[in-house]
């Protein structure tokens, strides 16, 4: 998308990526649990739902304790998403209203961008599943940042991306981290309910049930706000 263009909104919008562009925490958990079945390890769901939004790093170190190498995470993690991505693979579809969203996003200039702890091969596995690729000027991803949310260095350095201030920014999130990330980051935050219901968004700005409810000018209200 061009960035040369000037829009009459004057903000960005940040999208995390799992629970937000693709609905999929559901099979996030049984990869999981398939994976550390495979490896005779048990995974409950209050555990995974603990670390959901951050790190592989964090559930592999819950899995096999502190003491496992870079290299090693690297590994399992690898393991553990390439489960995830076979048992996904047929069922992957973007969350409603978002492909309408990012149309007028992108008909109206305004810049937009993907800000995920998942790793690359994943963010190129969902942008490709769902033709969605066009409509962001940059990803941001779990090799490019040190600290997981709820720290906000991957909102910051999603904005200096964009070359926007954080304040002019609004994120789109579905989980009480990554709505953390973004307001320390001093974003706008909007929660949407795919991974947790409404009433346990409420730290955030806005709560939508659907990407159908939001539209340039409704964004433009919240960065007033």
């Amino acid at each position: 998308m061009s960035t040369s263009l000037r829009s009459k909104y004057d903000f960005s919008v940040i999208f995390d990526m799992d629970g937000v562009i693709v609905d999929n925490h559901i099979y996030h958990e049984r990869a999981w649990k398939l994976f550390a079945r495979n490896h005779n390890k048990i995974l409950n769901t209050d555990d995974f739902y603990r670390h959901f939004g951050g790190t592989n790093k964090e559930i592999l170190n819950d899995l096999f304790g502190p003491g496992l190498s870079d290299d090693e995470i690297k590994s399992l993690a690898r393991e553990k998403e390439e489960i995830y991505r076979r048992i996904y693979r047929t069922e992957i579809k973007a969350v409603t209203g978002l492909e309408r969203l990012l149309i007028s996003l992108k008909s109206n200039n305004i810049t937009t961008a993907i800000a995920t702890s998942a790793p690359l091969l994943n963010v190129e596995f969902v942008l490709g599943a769902t033709s969605l690729s066009g409509y962001f000027n940059t990803v941001v991803h779990d090799s490019m940042i040190s600290h997981s949310k709820p720290h906000p260095e991957i909102y910051l350095k999603t904005a200096q991306a964009l070359n926007r201030d954080p304040g002019k920014c609004i994120a789109i999130e579905d989980t009480i981290k990554g709505i953390e990330s973004a307001r320390k980051a001093g974003m706008k935050v909007i929660g949407i309910a795919t991974t947790y219901p409404v009433y346990k968004l409420k730290i955030a700005d806005m709560c939508i049930e659907t990407f159908n409810e939001l539209d340039p000018d409704k964004l433009n209200s919240i960065i007033t706000m």
